[in-house]
């Protein structure tokens, strides 16, 4: 075989290769994107984010954790993975959990606060000593 024959064949199996592995990354990230579209609806439905607070959740959203500036950039079931500045790695954070969102149409920063306990009340039922 031609040298350039062997080159145009060589060329021709790693684009193959390249266009499988495209795929499989677009794969992952549609994959990645529906994920985070469904943990993000829960959370944001869960913790009744915009009657509450005014704000959702939402990736590349910008927040302040425990009072350091970050920003969305995944989840990990109904925590949010963010990125604080300054970082190479994002921490885990509760949605409400010393959490405050950037809201432009709220002029600033709007501070997260957890849901009420149902069970916190004084006439809720107390479970028998040693009781599972």
């Amino acid at each position: 075989m031609p040298l350039w024959a062997a080159t145009v064949a060589h060329g021709f199996a790693q684009l193959s290769d390249w266009r499988a592995q495209s795929h499989d990354d677009r794969d992952d990230v549609v994959l990645t994107r529906a994920r985070q579209a469904g943990q993000l609806d829960h959370i944001n439905t869960y913790y009744r984010m915009s009657e509450r607070l005014g704000v959702r959740a939402a990736i590349g959203g910008r927040v302040r954790h425990e009072d350091r500036e970050g920003e969305i950039v995944d989840t990990a079931g109904q925590y949010l993975r963010v990125l604080l500045d300054g970082e190479t790695e994002p921490v885990t954070c509760h949605a409400t959990a010393n959490m405050a969102y950037w809201s432009p149409t709220a002029a600033g920063w709007v501070q997260a606060t957890p849901l009420p306990d149902p069970y916190a009340t004084a006439d809720a039922p107390h479970r028998a000593e040693g009781a599972l």
